[in-house]
């Protein structure tokens, strides 16, 4: 049987578009399913949910490839940006990730986010009230992209002259991660351009917070490094993470939010109406559709999962856009539903590697939501070709132009 035949193959063109009939089939048929690849696809919820939290699992490397299947160049420059990915903590296990995690939460602290929800909300005014006066946006490049960047830029400290770089960053970061098999050269050397170039951006930064501290989250993580609680790479390497994290998941969350509603106008009514929905709301945007809908794990040795034997080195794909529609753990889990509770959906994951920015995510969307509740029942789409981007591991429209 070719590829092409494969009834879960997620990678078809189809199935980066739409890929629920797929994850339905998964559940129901094969919930453990072992891959030609050797990848074992977990799609039930409760399965997905015990591996989140098994000791015997890791998270996959970031960059895997046969040096013997490339050129030396290529191989070369993959090397030095695994070197780099690697140290980001949501790659890292076990102490090691608890250490890294426990310096970078500094900047997730409830009092430091409640501060700057009130600077969050004056940027959401602002950007939904030119589009407001201008009657029409698109929804992808005029706010769930230029809003989280902003948010993430003044939450680690950045000079605004850098603001605008960071979806930059973002972009170029997405582009590398879209393509697993790393065959696009150009998106390899722009990705180590970036990796070059943000070291030498943020190192010099951080220097500067030590001549001159603030109160931001620059300056914390620049007296870590000085106290010895994390080192240069691992610092510079975070920061880039947390840059790309913070903005990508918001991003896709509030775009893929608006076109939920657009395409759900009783859904759309009752946040007018009700607009106390608005949190019920955003849980159920992320659990229909997930920001990050697939995760991977390898496992360290065998354990079983169910009736399923996992071998040591075995790699896991998680599919967390399927474990949020398992019919065992939500009711008429097709059906959106702004005031579903409970909602115990897998979104930000679980366990120990729990999104960090899960909080700073929720209250972007929380503001920008509300603030749409106002015309969200007479917005409309202005053309209805909605363009997914084509990945398994993010899932976000690439452009979405409405009509307030």
């Amino acid at each position: 049987m070719n590829a092409v035949d494969d009834p879960f193959d997620l990678f078809t063109a189809t199935a980066l578009i739409d890929p629920y009939p797929i994850y339905e089939h998964l559940r129901r048929d094969a919930p453990l399913h072992r891959s030609r690849q050797g990848s074992v696809l977990v799609s039930r919820y409760r399965h997905v949910k015990d591996v989140l939290h098994h000791r015997s699992t890791v998270p996959v490397p970031p960059v895997v490839f046969d040096p013997s299947m490339v050129e030396p160049f290529i191989g070369d420059q993959l090397g030095e940006l695994a070197a780099t990915f690697s140290r980001w903590m949501t790659f890292r296990s076990g102490a090691d990730h608890h250490a890294l995690r426990e310096v970078l939460r500094i900047g997730f602290r409830r009092p430091d986010l409640i501060r700057l929800e009130a600077r969050i909300r004056s940027l959401v005014d602002e950007i939904i009230g030119h589009a407001e006066q201008a009657g029409t946006m698109d929804a992808v490049s005029d706010l769930a992209q230029p809003l989280p960047a902003r948010v993430i830029a003044e939450l680690l400290g950045f000079p605004p002259e850098l603001h605008s770089a960071v979806g930059r960053w973002s972009r170029t970061t997405m582009s590398f991660f879209s393509d697993p098999t790393h065959t696009d050269t150009t998106v390899i050397a722009a990705m180590l351009d970036l990796t070059r170039e943000t070291t030498l951006v943020i190192e010099e930064l951080l220097e500067m917070r030590l001549r001159a501290p603030r109160d931001d989250f620059l300056t914390s993580l620049a007296l870590a490094r000085e106290n010895g609680r994390i080192d240069t790479t691992d610092t510079v390497a975070n920061i880039l993470g947390l840059v790309f994290a913070g903005h990508e998941t918001t991003a896709n969350l509030i775009s893929t939010g608006l076109y939920l509603l657009l395409r759900h106008p009783r859904q759309a009514r009752r946040l007018h109406d009700h607009p106390n929905c608005v949190p019920t709301a955003v849980e159920e945007i992320l659990r229909y559709e997930s920001p990050a809908p697939t995760i991977g794990r390898i496992a360290t040795q065998e354990f079983a999962l169910e009736e399923q034997i996992i071998h040591a080195g075995d790699p896991l794909v998680l599919l967390l856009g399927a474990a949020n529609r398992d019919p065992e753990s939500f009711d008429d889990p097709d059906v959106f539903d702004i005031g579903r509770h409970p909602n115990q959906h897998l979104a930000f994951a679980s366990g120990q590697h729990t999104c960090l920015g899960a909080p700073l995510a929720r209250i972007e969307a929380r503001l920008v939501f509300a603030r749409v509740a106002r015309w969200i029942d007479r917005a409309r789409l202005i053309d209805d070709a909605v363009v997914w981007r084509p990945s398994l591991a993010f899932r976000g429209l690439a452009r979405l132009p409405i009509e307030l």
